[in-house]
């Protein structure tokens, strides 16, 4: 998981009034960035597929909490997870802060995740703002119009009311559809033993993928390398 910025996303969710005459959102107007509605998989999975470390603001060390359940199995598919809780020293092996503030500087927040009472998540929007996170994540059943405000106008992506478990499972399901979708061509190459990985770089640039590489006894008794390659055919 590498450092791709967070994409703007799309439809805005929970937000009531505010609207101006034409009934445009002028929060939109002064260029804040969009809330993700539910519905809004393909903006939810570009946010999950770029994002790399989440802060989870309320993470209990409790393993029947949903913060913990939630966040144990984002760190389990390779999130880094900063628990946020100043009545925790550590959860998930990794130091608990008592707010987004005390994160040190050199901790770079994708996504907050925020597992609190929805009049206690706009002070939560401002520290996000303040350490330069990308993403406010409320969880299912959590919506603040004042904290979509403050961080939308700070440029944030913001999602309210949704699972972020519950939207990863969805991303993995559509990833393995597209798997079961995909047709795929194959091929055998020998590699001469002098410049393997020039052979490899070549089929590469031609939107080939490596599989495997085997060792076979050659005629004469000795033994040569053989790659197996596949590329998937545009339908």
């Amino acid at each position: 998981m590498g450092g791709a910025p967070i994409p703007d996303v799309g439809l805005r969710h929970g937000w009531r009034g505010d609207l101006g005459r034409d009934g445009s959102d002028p929060a939109v107007a002064r260029g804040a960035a969009p809330a993700v509605s539910t519905a809004d998989d393909s903006s939810l999975r570009s946010i999950l597929e770029t994002a790399r470390t989440i802060a989870v603001v309320g993470l209990s060390s409790k393993p029947d909490r949903p913060s913990y359940e939630v966040a144990s199995y984002l760190q389990h598919h390779g999130y880094r997870i900063i628990p946020i809780n100043p009545n925790e020293h550590e959860v998930l092996g990794e130091p608990a802060y008592p707010s987004l503030r005390d994160v040190p500087a050199d901790i770079a927040i994708d996504v907050v995740d925020v597992f609190r009472r929805p009049e206690a998540t706009p002070a939560v929007a401002e520290d996000a703002v303040a350490v330069g996170a990308k993403v406010l994540w409320l969880q299912l059943g959590i919506v603040n119009d004042e904290a979509a405000r403050i961080a939308g106008e700070a440029g944030l992506a913001v999602v309210m009311d949704v699972c972020m478990m519950t939207a990863h499972r969805r991303r993995s399901s559509f990833r393995a559809e597209e798997a079961e979708m995909t047709t795929w061509e194959y091929f055998v190459a020998p590699l001469l033993p002098h410049n393997p990985g020039e052979i490899l770089n070549n089929f590469g640039r031609d939107g080939w993928e490596l599989v495997g590489v085997l060792q076979q006894q050659t005629p004469a008794g000795g033994v040569s390398l053989v790659a197996y390659l596949k590329r998937a055919i545009a339908t």
